[in-house]
């Protein structure tokens, strides 16, 4: 009984370990495919999105900052990114409101981030994989 609930610990332990808060975690989110729902374009290059606790990064393949989105709050967060679920967080960028959307779902990883600019922006970021830094 004993080398059951020291089995039954260890697992736990492991599963808790695994688990990235993408509130309290620096997560880098690679991807191949983006789109510029906006304009309706497709974006077929390698980029990377980092999100901080205070601010989301969208890089170019070779490292140059694309876009800086600054995190004003948290409105629903997401304590487990391995698993399907949601977080919403309200942004701004250059000066304006909008909202950032990270989501799992079984068909895979999406980020969502719309800015209600003079010309709205929006882009959909299809995640291929993601690592905690």
């Amino acid at each position: 009984m004993r080398y059951l609930y020291t089995l039954l610990l260890v697992a736990t332990l492991g599963i808790t370990c695994a688990a990235q808060d993408i509130a309290t975690h620096t997560i880098r989110w690679s991807s191949d495919r983006a789109f510029d729902t906006s304009q309706g374009e497709a974006i077929e290059e390698a980029t990377t999105l980092i999100s901080y606790a205070d601010r989301l990064e969208w890089r170019n393949a070779d490292g140059t900052v694309r876009k800086v989105y600054t995190v004003i709050s948290v409105v629903q967060g997401w304590d487990n990114v391995s698993l399907p679920g949601k977080a919403r967080y309200r942004i701004t960028a250059e000066g304006f409101g909008g909202v950032a959307v990270f989501e799992r779902t079984t068909a895979g990883i999406r980020i969502t981030l719309t800015v209600a600019k003079e010309a709205p922006e929006s882009f959909e970021i299809l995640v291929s994989n993601y690592q905690a830094l």
